[in-house]
């Protein structure tokens, strides 16, 4: 099957003819079938909430619908996975959300991993958006999105004034982010800044990179801190325990931030594809531990997503090093 891909170079004309291979993602939907991009008419975003410069505010390319580059991305890793070059996420069962907050004007959630946060138009993996609406019997408004692999906490918007003025936030970087993550080898120094611009691995196509970027190249800030370094029990390889904080809110920017100083995150088929899978993982050990913003009452609030069971036991196969 053919597959085309669809973005600015599309929008002038020049969309590009591609093959089937894993890599080649965005499948042409039949003529007569335009609809228009789940994401720019949510404003989704990457894992820290920025609108992505792949998006206009609604997206008709030649009468296909242009399936959002996030998604993308999640396809891609569905094909390594298939391929044997990654996790098997979908042999998960995901948990049930829970709540953690809600009032007239916003909803904190905990989304457990192999949860998907809107749908991408391919899988009928878990919506957490669906969920949302029949949980509320309400019209909701996505605020930022985790990928489907990753646990963790998100605020979710109740009206279109709420979801405005959070936005704002997001867009300003004013909202305070921590993540906690398992990554493959250890640390030479237990602080760390990743201060390296992200694009393109492939100038345009595939997976992104902040070792030699292509294309668009957008800043982008990690701050890390490391907890332990430490080994695997069972098998001796090195592995680390880590809180993150990101600064900036690009498309995968802690996976590829740290696949880039060479300590991957553990089970990421995307940018540490054949790596084995450490400490008991089989999803991307990565989990949106707090979020911490002005509520739209001008009250600057806090929520932490409590550690999942895979990381606690993760914590304990973490043996000390010597």
């Amino acid at each position: 099957m053919a597959y085309r891909h669809h973005c600015g170079l599309a929008a002038r004309g020049r969309a590009r003819l591609l093959c089937a291979n894993p890599a080649h993602y965005s499948r042409v939907v039949p003529r007569g079938h335009a609809r228009p991009c789940h994401e720019c008419v949510h404003a989704g975003a990457g894992d820290a909430g920025e609108h992505s410069h792949y998006h206009t505010e609604r997206c008709y390319l030649d009468r296909r619908y242009h399936h959002s580059f996030n998604h993308q991305l999640d396809l891609l890793e569905d094909k390594l996975d298939h391929f044997g070059r990654g996790c098997h996420y979908d042999a998960l069962t995901p948990m049930e959300p829970k709540i953690l907050f809600e009032d007239g004007d916003i909803v904190v959630v905990d989304k457990p991993a192999g949860m998907i946060v809107y749908a991408d138009g391919k899988h009928d993996y878990p919506e957490l958006d669906i969920w949302l609406r029949k949980k509320l019997n309400s019209e909701i408004f996505l605020v930022h999105r985790i990928d489907r692999q990753t646990s963790g906490v998100l605020v979710v918007a109740k009206n279109e004034k709420a979801h405005a003025f959070l936005k704002e936030q997001f867009k300003n970087r004013e909202v305070r982010k921590t993540y906690r993550a398992f990554v493959y080898g250890n640390f030479k120094d237990e602080r760390g800044i990743i201060d390296k611009p992200i694009g393109s691995a492939r100038g345009g196509l595939g997976p992104r990179s902040a070792r030699t970027p292509y294309g668009t190249v957008r800043d982008a800030v990690t701050m890390y801190r490391v907890i332990r370094n430490g080994k695997d029990e069972k098998t001796n390889d090195a592995c680390s325990y880590a809180e993150i904080f990101p600064k900036t809110g690009r498309t995968h920017q802690i996976r590829v931030h740290f696949a880039a100083v060479q300590h991957p995150v553990i089970c990421d088929g995307l940018y540490a594809p054949g790596r084995p899978n450490l400490l008991g993982f089989e999803r991307l050990a990565l989990h949106a531990l707090s979020l911490s913003f002005m509520h739209p009452h001008k009250k600057e609030m806090t929520f932490e997503a409590p550690l999942p069971s895979d990381f606690l036991a993760a914590e304990k196969l973490l043996t000390p090093l010597g």
